[in-house]
């Protein structure tokens, strides 16, 4: 039985409803794997303040979730692993392929 496809909530919609953010700077992505991260994560753990990203801390993250997803493998949709946050502590993060075949970070109540 085909099943049609009644709605599809985008990378683009996330980011645009404020749930998503790309981590970039001046339209240049500070990843070439990890282009999104959720709002929750940034806000929540020191990487985005008044709308914008902390860059320092940001590329620190982006550099962690490189190291997790290379040591999986840069083919597998999903991975998970612990990530040190600017306060210091370490925290399980989520890792998941996105619609652009790049990778979104986030929180694991975010997925």
């Amino acid at each position: 039985m085909d099943m049609e496809i009644i709605s599809v909530y985008t990378d683009d919609d996330g980011v645009e409803d404020g749930v998503l953010a790309r981590l970039e700077k001046d339209g240049k992505p500070f990843s070439e794997l990890i282009t999104l991260a959720t709002t929750t994560l940034l806000v929540s753990e020191g990487y985005m303040e008044d709308d914008e990203l902390d860059v320092p801390n940001v590329m620190d993250l982006v550099r962690q979730g490189e190291k997790i997803i290379h040591h999986y493998g840069v083919d597998r949709p999903f991975v998970a692993g612990s990530v040190e946050m600017p306060s210091g502590k370490r925290k399980k993060l989520f890792i998941a392929m996105n619609m652009s075949g790049k990778y979104t970070i986030m929180l694991p109540s975010d997925y």
